[in-house]
């Protein structure tokens, strides 16, 4: 005699991918949230402290004249925006770098290799650029600006929120 007992997990596996979702990513732009972004960079940062001589590099981009678009045309287009604005940071950087959004209208960028001080440098000059360029939005065209600021491991901070403190 044998009994077997099943269960579908589906719904209860599909749950708890949507909580850990929700918990790491942002809704809006869908890109790696604070949280998500601390956990990668410390594990950079233990890759880089393991092989010395590894840069871990961090780009804060802040978007510059998005308060205006926001009280002129509302949050429903600031926030198309902001769709457009991680869209366009995705295309800029590599799969292996983490594009993340920590709030508002700032984000963060860490990079990790051998010369990634200068595809850092190289990297920001291609932000401001890209971002300045027009965003057409609900037959809108939109300007924005950007500022990025640079920090490096070691020289520039020892932890993931050091660093981050130092772009900003």
């Amino acid at each position: 005699h044998r009994i077997v007992l099943l269960t579908d997990v589906t719904a209860r596996r599909r749950r708890d991918d949507e909580i850990w979702r929700q918990a790491n990513f942002d809704r809006l732009t869908e890109l790696p949230n604070r949280a998500l972004l601390i956990d990668r960079m410390e594990s950079m940062l233990r890759h880089a402290r393991r092989h010395g001589g590894t840069c871990v590099a961090v780009l804060f981009i802040d978007l510059d004249r998005f308060k205006p678009v926001n009280d002129e045309h509302g949050h429903d287009v600031g926030d198309l925006l902001l769709r457009q604005v991680a869209h366009r940071l995705l295309k800029i950087f590599r799969n292996e770098d983490t594009v993340s959004r920590i709030g508002g209208d700032e984000f963060v960028v860490v990079m990790q290799g051998d010369e990634c001080l200068a595809g850092c440098t190289r990297a920001a000059a291609e932000v401001v650029r890209r971002l300045a360029e027009p965003f057409s939005i609900e037959d809108r065209s939109l300007e924005i600006g950007s500022s990025v600021g640079l920090a490096c491991f070691p020289a520039d901070g020892q932890s993931a929120e050091a660093l981050i403190s130092a772009a900003d």
